[in-house]
């Protein structure tokens, strides 16, 4: 299949002319640092008073020597616990005496109907 013609391309628009800078402004000249003003000289240290020698420690004063413990005072020996004495037998417990039979309820009285 032939191929058809291709399309033209339209011209380039022109570009504009670019707006001219402005110049700088001058940047204005520094202001000078005034002098520094001398540092004065440091106070001299005055000397240490010398600190006085120490007073010697007294030595320790000796313990005594400890008073021995006198011996333990014996225990004597503990008294038999005397036997127990037997505890007597049970009385044996009375049979129960028999309940009476209830005594019948009678009838109840009919009640008489409403006037």
């Amino acid at each position: 299949t032939p191929v058809p013609a291709h399309t033209p391309v339209p011209a380039h628009t022109p570009v504009p002319a670019h707006t001219p800078v402005p110049a700088h402004t001058p940047v204005p000249a520094h202001t000078p640092v005034p002098a520094h003003t001398p540092v004065p000289a440091n106070t001299p240290v005055p000397a240490h008073t010398p600190v006085p020698a120490h007073t010697p420690v007294p030595a320790n004063t000796p313990v005594p020597a400890h008073t021995p413990v006198p011996a333990h005072t014996p225990v004597p020996a503990h008294t038999p616990v005397p036997a127990n004495t037997p505890v007597p037998a049970h009385t044996p417990v009375p049979a129960h005496t028999p309940v009476p039979a209830h005594t019948a309820v009678p009838a109840h009285t009919p009640v008489p109907a409403h006037a």
